[in-house]
């Protein structure tokens, strides 16, 4: 209950600042987009559509594909796409940059469908001078985590005394609480464009759910 506090915290900050959004849970917690929308078309034009849109966005059909129910019209995807922003420190000496994974299920039946994505993880890796650093994929809320975590060592850094201090240990203090900052506003904005990506798939996938041409 306390840890869901604290990320509900982190989540104001978050949509104060970058206008994010929070990732629907189901009710096992677990991250879930899921809908169930009426299209006034025929369960084997929503599949055929269903399948379109697949290669269209994944281009290798039979890659992004894991199951292909036709007597159900059933679908089931894994997908992997990029992140369109790559971060890097003050002296390009680290950079960021994301992928993030998922799984998809469309289901169609008369005059309606439903998607659901799940299964999603963030894929971070980082470039130290050349040479790429892979992290463990992890669940986007860990960035919640993350930015709770700065928050509280930027009170910290905030809370210390400069006047006791010299001024080499003044620069470096400002150093520290730059870096802290910058790190805050990184998991940020992350957060924020993980959330987007799968936003804008869902809703490619709605435009063309709904096309009704025979030609």
């Amino acid at each position: 209950m306390k840890q869901s506090i604290i990320r509900l915290l982190a989540l104001f900050l978050i949509i104060g600042s970058v206008n994010a959004q929070e990732f629907p849970k189901n009710e096992s917690g677990q991250i879930e987009f899921l809908e169930v929308l009426e299209v006034n078309l025929p369960k084997e034009k929503l599949y055929a559509n269903a399948k379109e849109w697949v290669a269209k966005t994944f281009g290798n059909y039979k890659s992004a594909i894991q199951l292909e129910d036709d007597p159900n019209y059933r679908l089931i995807i894994k997908g992997v796409s990029p992140i369109d922003y790559i971060s890097s420190t003050v002296v390009a000496v680290v950079t960021t940059s994301e992928k993030v994974s998922y799984t998809i299920s469309i289901d169609c039946k008369d005059n309606k469908y439903r998607y659901i994505f799940n299964d999603i993880l963030v894929h971070r890796s980082y470039d130290v001078l050349g040479s790429p650093v892979d992290l463990a994929p992890f669940n986007p809320d860990k960035n919640l985590d993350d930015i709770q975590s700065r928050i509280k060592e930027i009170n910290e850094l905030e809370s210390k005394d400069l006047s006791k201090m010299k001024k080499r240990q003044i620069e470096d203090h400002k150093g520290d609480l730059k870096y802290k900052i910058r790190e805050k506003y990184e998991s940020k904005t992350f957060y924020k464009l993980e959330y987007e990506r799968i936003q804008s798939l869902i809703q490619s996938l709605k435009k063309s759910m709904i096309v009704n041409n025979d030609f």
